[in-house]
């Protein structure tokens, strides 16, 4: 039997109800994880980007790659990949052209093909060709590379940079921390068409459990490159998945935006440097 409570003794009864209920209670903070080192982050970041060439140099991307500039603008679909030439230690980033605004270009097929099957046949000549041929489709024949700032945390460039801990990224995911690097050592890694040196800047946001690059950021006199890249299971990488370019031609901005798919595999012997 139930004995009801009465006078002090429900207040008490209820006093106890208004504590424990849980709309009175007060909601728990998200525990933020705690800030990184740089070194941990770079360290963690280097070993990833290995592993990231290894397994993006056996892959090829379709790009769809949309330049305007003025009122012009060019539309092009081609393939994105890293390939190894025979006659060099290191990779190079390639795009090769399909279309150009809905024309086919000519004998790009048996070229492809040719690389693809016999990646050990190709030279450092036969890249530049077909580099310059893809480049001329672009406004100033620039030819922006969404691996470039990757490949820089390698840990052969890193003494030439000075990294700081910028902070936080939570929109892009809720253990990545951003990084900013400036170029301090000359000569210059990148170079302008005449051979002058660029000094390069930018972000790096990196995931600090794993390594993985989410988001970098490239920043040249006149010339800015953002890539973002997914994890994708097929391959146990994050990939490419857009790139967002701006630099002057002619006194004009170019924008650029190129997207990233299709992604399929083939075979090649591979080495740990971009080039």
């Amino acid at each position: 039997m139930f004995r009801r409570l009465a006078g002090a003794g429900v207040a008490v009864a209820l006093a106890v109800l208004a504590v424990v209920h849980p709309s009175a209670q007060q909601p728990q903070q998200p525990q933020q994880p705690a800030a990184p080192t740089v070194d941990l982050l770079l360290r963690r970041a280097s070993n990833y980007v290995l592993d990231f060439i290894v397994t993006f140099s056996n892959v090829v991307a379709e790009e769809h790659y949309l330049q305007t500039w003025r009122s012009f603008r060019h539309q092009m679909v081609g393939d994105f990949l890293l390939i190894q030439p025979k006659d060099s230690p290191g990779f190079f980033a390639l795009r090769d052209v399909t279309t150009v605004d809905g024309t086919p270009v000519r004998d790009r097929e048996s070229r492809v093909m040719k690389l693809l099957t016999e990646p050990a046949g190709s030279t450092v000549t036969q890249l530049d060709d077909i580099g310059r041929e893809s480049g001329r489709f672009t406004f100033g024949n620039v030819f922006n590379s969404p691996v470039a700032a990757i490949a820089l945390l390698q840990m052969d460039y890193m003494p030439r940079f000075r990294f700081t801990l910028v902070g936080p990224e939570r929109n892009l995911g809720p253990d990545v921390w951003t990084i900013r690097y400036e170029e301090r050592e000359r000569p210059y890694i990148f170079k302008s068409v005449k051979g002058q040196d660029l000094a390069s800047s930018g972000t790096f946001s990196i995931e600090a459990e794993t390594g993985r690059v989410v988001r970098t950021e490239l920043t040249l006199p006149n010339d800015t490159v953002t890539t973002r890249f997914a994890f994708d299971e097929r391959f146990n990488i994050a990939v490419p998945v857009d790139m967002v370019e701006r630099y002057r031609y002619m006194n004009y901005t170019v924008n650029g935006t190129a997207t990233y798919g299709r992604f399929r595999r083939f075979g090649v012997t591979t080495d740990e440097k971009v080039q």
